[in-house]
């Protein structure tokens, strides 16, 4: 199991773990909040992916060091599980670890905890290491599996990076990546495909989790088709190209919200 002592953030500063695991606090803003003054899916998200770039920086091997490998670490996969949304103003901590590296890849999990040391998300995730001239898978190198090092993984429930798709889904509205969608590496930035599947979500749903498979990066200009299945509490969108092959499928588990 994870150290206790490790694994807790102290709130009267920032915390960051120069080996494994990397943590910070933060305070749920206005600008992160949804009509019922609750931290939005994309806040949260956008909090996961921010904390492990901001681990990557601290030990030197962030976006300079990438561009100079001319690699890039690329999300394939996220399983997330939120226990509660925070409110606006509630301090919370994030916390990413590396728990384990193979070849070309690497594995990472996430937790959200609040003051009260709460669980409020946690999460899976797998990365692949790609040679950013080629866009071929590129071998991790040691120095970065020995900074990084490893944890354990987090207990939760272990799936496949494949999201099953529906027999049945209905084809919507499509529309054009625009600028706003764009991030440092010139492609749809990974939150940016679960806020574009939320829009197919009924108006009083709970979201439980999400899982998201990334296939194909999509680009400015692209255009996105996309198909919804709903099954029970679950709804799939595939975001894809007019013949369905899919830049992303996204993949809630969803309540109705009391």
């Amino acid at each position: 199991m994870i150290d206790s002592k490790k694994e807790k953030c102290d709130f009267g500063s920032i915390q960051s773990y120069k080996r494994c695991m990397y943590s910070f606090k933060s305070r749920v803003r206005y600008s992160e909040c949804d009509e019922k003054s609750h931290m939005t899916l994309s806040a949260l998200v956008n909090y996961l992916q921010d904390s492990c770039t901001f681990q990557s920086e601290s030990l030197n091997l962030g976006m300079k060091y990438c561009e100079d490998k001319r690699a890039a670490w690329v999300l394939s996969y996220w399983h997330i599980i939120i226990e509660r949304f925070p409110k606006l103003g509630e301090e919370i901590c994030i916390s990413t670890w590396a728990y384990d590296f193979t070849r070309f890849m690497g594995y990472r999990n996430f937790i959200i905890k609040d003051k009260d040391e709460q669980v409020i998300a946690y999460a899976n995730s797998l990365w692949v290491y790609v040679d950013t001239e080629t866009g071929k898978l590129k071998r991790v190198d040691e120095e970065q599996k020995l900074l990084y090092s490893t944890e354990p993984a987090y207990p939760m429930e272990a799936l496949s990076r494949k999201v099953e798709i529906p027999s049945e889904m209905e084809a919507k509205e499509a529309f054009k990546v625009q600028r706003f969608y764009i991030d440092s590496n010139q492609h749809v930035n990974n939150e940016k495909y679960i806020l574009m599947a939320m829009e197919y979500l009924a108006k009083n749903s709970r979201i439980n989790s999400v899982r998201v498979e990334y296939n194909h990066a999509a680009v400015l200009g692209d255009m996105i088709y996309p198909h919804v299945g709903i099954e029970d509490n679950k709804v799939t969108v595939l975001l894809g190209n007019e013949y369905m092959k899919p830049f992303a499928v996204v993949q809630f588990l969803v309540s109705k919200d009391c």
